[in-house]
């Protein structure tokens, strides 16, 4: 004859295992919220705080926190990379023996305590500076974001060194969100897509050009606030596959060809530069062939006679080369297409002179002379 088993007795387990599992949450979000590397707590600060109630006596405490640790640090009874160890204290390292795995922990002292948090403060900066200077996300929602991630990945000892930063410039659009989120889906699979392309009119509505482009995607790039996908137009016709810059807000109705989209390394124009340099070599997303273009930079009395390279840092980055050094300024060497390098030359005019070569020269003087011709006409 079988046994019935007390149903007292299951209740009281399961009441048990709730009460064990709620302190461990409690104190771990204290340990959160409340500790880390340079700010540990010993047990008789938590038990001066309302955390006391969820501590039990000593013998319980320590044995739920030599638990949690044991959770938290070990894997398979060996221990984690420190950085990914988040329960510790100071006599942590009596937990595991010389080949890191767990050893007798009996008489382990619970002294110290702090969490160790998933981020470091410098990595909890860089990502609190770059929801604030993205552009991606106004900043009411940026706040939001950070305040949650502050609460929840760091103490409340954290200090946010940065304030509040606006860029409402360039807002963001659901259209640009769900443009973004079509082309991304057809660069993972590797497949052609196709759009119409749009313009705004004199009531900031976007109407469409009215044909229908169709290109294969290659990668995404941001440039002065506005997003573009790169890559090359497919038109049956074409024997050679041409450059395509699309500013991806200014697309629309957007649809992913099952079709296997272009090889990049079969398109010479996007395989002369690297990604990270394709800004520099298409200034203003020009999308026209590269060339290399000398010029000479200027020195200005501003600057002690000496030559003044931030205007022309803030365009190519590290991308340029000084070529020679002469008397009144410095040659100095990029690789940029002629359309974008002509019109920052003219942009420029006051501190740059380009001498060579001669096709951009020549392209200059043309853009000079319509500027002339627009600008200095008499007036009938």
């Amino acid at each position: 004859m079988s046994k019935k088993k007390k149903t007292g007795v299951a209740d009281n387990d399961k009441k048990c295992n709730t009460v064990i599992i709620e302190r461990c949450l409690k104190l771990l979000e204290y340990f959160r919220h409340n500790t880390d590397a340079e700010h540990t707590t010993t047990q008789i600060e938590m038990r001066e705080n309302e955390i006391g109630e969820y501590m039990g006596n000593k013998t319980s405490f320590n044995k739920m926190m030599k638990n949690m640790a044991t959770a938290l640090n070990f894997d398979d009874g060996f221990l984690k990379p420190t950085s990914e160890q988040r329960l510790i204290f100071r006599d942590f390292s009596m937990m595991y023996d010389e080949y890191e795995a767990l050893a007798d922990i009996g008489t382990v002292p619970i002294k110290d305590i702090y969490y160790n948090h998933e981020f470091t403060q410098s990595e909890m900066q860089d990502i609190i500076m770059a929801l604030r200077t993205s552009g991606f996300i106004d900043v009411k929602n940026a706040e939001k974001l950070i305040d949650k991630i502050k609460a929840e990945l760091a103490s409340k000892y954290f200090c946010d060194r940065f304030m509040k930063i606006y860029n409402k410039e360039n807002a963001v659009s659901d259209r640009l969100v769900d443009n973004l989120s079509v082309i991304s889906d057809a660069l993972m699979y590797h497949h052609q897509l196709t759009f119409s392309m749009n313009y705004y009119n004199d009531r900031k509505k976007l109407i469409s050009y009215g044909k229908r482009l169709t290109i294969s995607p290659d990668f995404i790039i941001l440039d002065n606030g506005r997003y573009y996908v790169v890559g090359c137009f497919e038109n049956k016709n074409d024997e050679k596959k041409n450059l395509a810059i699309i500013r991806i807000d200014l697309m629309s109705d957007i649809r992913i060809l099952k079709v296997m989209a272009t090889s990049m390394y079969d398109v010479p124009s996007l395989r002369q530069v690297s990604e990270d340099k394709f800004r520099s070599c298409h200034l203003n997303m020009s999308y026209d062939g590269y060339l290399f273009v000398e010029m000479k930079i200027k020195k200005t009395s501003k600057t002690n006679h000496e030559v003044n390279y931030t205007f022309l840092h803030d365009s190519f980055g590290d991308n340029y080369t000084v070529v020679k050094k002469e008397e009144d300024g410095d040659i100095v060497r990029v690789h940029c297409s002629k359309y974008g390098i002509i019109n920052w030359a003219v942009q420029y005019g006051d501190f740059v002179e380009v001498t060579s070569p001669d096709s951009v020269i020549d392209g200059i003087k043309k853009k000079i002379e319509t500027l002339r011709e627009k600008y200095f006409k008499e007036k009938e």
